[in-house]
């Protein structure tokens, strides 16, 4: 072959090569880092979306977020986090989809399936039962159940199936007080995680703190007075001072 021909081919690929890079382009990759796949929220809470996009030679891109078809945001920075306001996605299941596309008009997508639930969420809350107020996701079910009275403390005055204190919270760790004489057992999502002994005898129990971690997630927690052969009739177990709250 001739050297000119050499030459002429060497060029030929170079412009080709510079040609598809900018024409063609490189399809950008993108991904969820959070939420995860199936992940609950609540009704009044914000969602926080991480995107990672890969490297698409130093080419400008554009994420569009959306929730079924509604487009929620556009974002045309290196940063592509972003938080939907509460109250945006209605109650229920949800698919979020993010589109990234380069200006040469390549794209690629990522998907995650969220769930809001129709509760509300308070993070890292405090709620005490002596400032005459009940919040309006707790609930008390059986009729030994009293609010008042002194201190205003949320009570249970007698063991019973029925008689639970419960109320759902989105956290992965939960502190309170209990007081008083009975056996109250302690459960998260149904799941008993422990049965708690208050008072000796006839002598009651001064308020006590208890703690316990869990992994993150919308939770159940339920307080129940129940019975054994230590504890055969439980009586006037108190609660407050609970805080809840999301820590690494």
């Amino acid at each position: 072959m001739k050297k000119s021909s050499i030459v002429f081919h060497t060029i030929l690929a170079a412009f080709a090569s510079v040609f598809f890079f900018s024409c063609g382009g490189t399809t950008p990759s993108i991904v969820f880092m959070s939420p995860k796949n199936g992940e609950e929220f609540c009704k009044d809470e914000d969602i926080s979306i991480q995107l990672a996009v890969a490297d698409v030679k130093g080419k400008e891109v554009t994420v569009r977020l959306y929730a079924e078809e509604l487009l929620l945001t556009e974002i045309n920075e290196g940063n592509y986090d972003y938080d939907i306001p509460a109250g945006t996605i209605e109650p229920g299941k949800h698919t979020i989809k993010a589109v990234a596309e380069t200006k040469t008009g390549k794209t690629g997508e990522s998907v995650r399936e969220i769930i809001i639930n129709n509760v509300n969420f308070q993070s890292d809350s405090f709620v005490s039962f002596s400032n005459n107020t009940i919040p309006p996701q707790w609930k008390a079910t059986g009729w030994n159940i009293t609010y008042g009275g002194v201190d205003d403390l949320f009570c249970i005055t007698a063991n019973g199936k029925d008689n639970i204190i419960y109320t759902p919270k989105r956290c992965n760790k939960i502190s309170f007080y209990l007081k008083g004489w009975g056996l109250i057992q302690f459960s998260i999502n149904n799941q008993r995680i422990e049965e708690i002994p208050l008072g000796v005898g006839d002598f009651p129990q001064p308020w006590t703190r208890y703690e316990f971690t869990f992994p993150i997630g919308l939770h159940t927690f339920t307080w129940q007075l129940i019975f054994n052969e230590d504890f055969p009739i439980s009586r006037n177990v108190c609660l407050d001072q609970i805080i809840f709250s999301t820590v690494e």
